[in-house]
Formats: structure tokens, C-alpha cells, sequence
């Protein structure tokens, strides 16, 4: 769910009460890049897959930030893009990875520190550098990506395909008259 709020937050996650549905809540007053809101969706599901109870928050943190970067750049990508060690990374090489994969140079960095791509104190450096460079809420080199949730879309077919649910059924679901659908998802006639 995407919400306009305070810039108190970034995102936030819960269980509802007696349903034990998950939900995540991304505040887009805050998170105006596609890349922020990615890393701290996913930030806010380990913090609900995560067995972090009893765990210091500061800690719990530190595990959720991994996760979202290990999910969004993983350790082979990571080491394929980068290479297993190295010694100075220039901005303009984050960035092009950053466009590719849609993770912040931040995290970036981070996730190279945390594989021991990099040196702490390189590490560091590049984050006394953003610091100075004024990066730390806008950065350069945007992600374009178009992040869209096709899920029902996907099940929708599937069930058509599966023949479960009729047609008509799927063109009301999907709140377009027959046709309209039929053309809209190239089925036969």
C-alpha cells in the first residue's frame, strides 16, 4: 500500500488482528524514487519474515537493510558486476549498476562493504563523499524501472486458461466488457 504522510517514516509493516495478513505500507511523501521505495519495501517484509524478536532494534535494522540488498542485488550478481575484491569503484560505474538493477548507490556500497568487495574504510570514503556531494535523500543517475504489481492479472489468465472461471467471469473480474478483453489479452474468439 502507498501512502502520503509526514516525512516521520519511510515505510512501515504489520499483521492485521486475527487475520494474520501481512501488511506493508510505503510512505510516498518521503520515498520518491523508484529505488528507495523497492529497497524499503522489501526492508519492511524481512522485518516480517525475520524471527527478529528479542533482537535489539538497532541489530534488527542492520538484518532488514541486508535483506532488501541482498535481495535486490545478490551476492553472484554482485561479484559479477563488480568482481570479488577491489579497491575504488567510481560513482559513475554505481550509477550505470544502480540503472540497471534499481538499487540506490547507497545500498550499493553498502552491499559491496557487507560481501567484502570493499574495504571498510573505502566504504567510508564513498559515504563521507555522498555526504558532501549532498546525496543522501536525491541521488544522480535515476532507475526508470516501471514497477507495477501484475499478479492478478497473471492468476486471472491462469484461471481462464485452466478453465476455472468462464470468460465472462474473467472480463467482469477484470471490469472490462467482453470484447474489450478478449482484444486487450489477444484470445481467440
Amino acid at each position: 500500500m502507498k501512502f502520503d504522510a509526514e516525512d516521520e517514516f519511510d515505510g512501515l509493516q504489520t499483521l492485521i488482528e486475527g487475520k494474520n495478513i501481512p501488511v506493508i505500507v510505503l510512505n510516498t511523501g518521503r520515498l520518491k524514487s523508484s529505488d528507495r521505495k523497492r529497497f524499503t519495501a522489501l526492508h519492511e517484509l524481512a522485518h516480517l519474515l525475520l524471527p527478529l524478536n528479542g533482537v535489539p532494534e538497532k541489530l534488527a535494522e542492520k538484518y532488514c537493510h541486508r535483506f532488501a540488498g541482498a535481495m535486490l542485488f545478490p551476492k553472484k550478481t554482485a561479484e559479477s558486476e563488480f568482481g570479488d575484491k577491489r579497491n575504488k569503484i567510481s560513482f559513475q560505474e554505481f550509477g550505470m549498476i544502480k540503472q540497471k538493477y534499481g538499487i540506490s548507490i547507497q545500498a550499493l556500497i553498502y552491499r559491496a562493504k557487507d560481501l567484502g568487495i570493499i574495504s571498510d574504510y573505502y566504504y567510508s570514503t564513498l559515504f563521507s563523499l555522498i555526504k558532501q556531494l549532498d546525496w543522501k535523500i536525491q541521488e544522480p543517475y535515476v532507475y526508470e524501472g516501471k514497477e507495477n504489481s501484475n499478479r492478478f492479472d497473471q492468476l486471472l489468465l491462469r484461471a481462464l486458461s485452466e478453465e476455472v472461471i468462464s470468460l465472462s467471469k474473467a472480463s467482469s473480474l477484470k471490469n472490462q466488457k467482453l470484447a474489450e478483453f478478449r482484444n486487450n489479452n489477444l484470445l481467440p474468439a
